[in-house]
């Protein structure tokens, strides 16, 4: 709702340079808008005036949610506005969907979110070009986090958290939509962690 009030989003960045000694540095993310993108160069603004070192921009309104496409000649628009550094961020999943994001929105930085959990080793496909991490290595990786996760004092939380990486694995690995047939009808942890570790030993 912040988006609807630029003068908010400044009030608010300000009061956190304030309060942050002047040596680190202050960031911020918005979207390009809440109902629609008319406030988005006044919010970037906002954010810049207040004391932000540098801006990260979610290419999309509030209302557009995680919808594509992504808008990023929007953040073109915003990193020829401002003098700070601008990240773009929004609908990028593989190599090609980070070129092309920089190409249009001129950003040398990019922000991934969901792409990332649909694909653990997204940043360094970005970057370097190589290989898409297999499925077995999405296993052991799964497996990994579930030992760390189960030794914290979340631990409760731990089956709705891997059922939703679940929800995004399906989009770079068919076998996570058949291992997720199985997960998702269980309650316990340790049911669960069982059925990873089967089937990451199935996968060596």
């Amino acid at each position: 709702m912040l988006l609807k009030e630029p003068e908010a989003v400044y009030r608010i960045v300000k009061a956190v340079r304030d309060a942050v000694p002047a040596h680190l540095p202050v960031s911020a993310k918005i979207r390009l808008g809440y109902d629609d993108k008319a406030l988005y160069l006044e919010n970037a603004q906002a954010v810049y005036q207040a004391g932000a070192n540098e801006l990260a921009v979610h290419a999309r309104t509030k209302r557009e949610g995680y919808r594509p496409p992504a808008h990023w000649d929007y953040v073109d628009a915003i990193r020829r506005a401002l003098p700070i550094p601008v990240t773009a961020n929004g609908e990028i999943w593989d190599r090609q969907d980070a070129l092309t994001c920089a190409q249009v929105s001129g950003c040398d930085s990019l922000m991934v979110g969901r792409g990332a959990i649909s694909l653990p080793n997204l940043a360094n496909v970005m970057k370097t070009g190589c290989a898409h991490m297999s499925w077995a290595e999405a296993l052991r990786l799964m497996v990994s986090y579930t030992e760390q996760d189960l030794a914290g004092e979340k631990a409760d939380y731990y089956p709705s958290r891997i059922k939703q990486w679940f929800s995004y694995l399906k989009r770079e690995y068919p076998q996570a939509d058949l291992l997720f047939t199985d997960i998702r009808i269980l309650k316990s942890a340790e049911e669960i962690r069982s059925r990873l570790l089967q089937e990451s030993d199935s996968h060596p």
